[in-house]
């Protein structure tokens, strides 16, 4: 799959993400940041004006890539494996077809 980048949103021209769930910064020079876990979800920290934003890795992936917010819903990981943030791994979930999933076996 070739590697798509793309500005993050209120980030522009100081990240992007990528298709295959890299985040590049442009702060100094051009280098992809290092990736860190909680929860077993990669994040990452975002600098903007002086100011600190902790942002998941599979979310940035998803919103930038389908030019949404997530609001309500789950990004699930479709081969359930938390370290694979490429875009075409991740899914949109409802609260009960990501507990469905997870808890009362798999949704048809």
């Amino acid at each position: 799959m070739e590697e798509i980048w793309k500005d993050i949103k209120d980030y522009e021209g100081l990240y992007q993400v990528s298709n295959l769930g890299k985040i590049k910064s442009f702060k100094k020079k051009e280098h992809i940041l290092k990736q860190w876990k909680r929860s077993s979800y990669f994040l990452v920290d975002l600098w903007k004006n002086g100011k600190r934003d902790i942002r998941s890795v599979h979310h940035l992936v998803y919103e930038t890539f389908n030019n949404r917010q997530i609001g309500g819903f789950f990004i699930h990981h479709k081969d359930e494996n938390k370290d694979n943030n490429r875009l075409d791994n991740l899914e949109l979930m409802t609260y009960q077809e990501h507990n469905q999933y997870h808890h009362g076996g798999k949704p048809t």
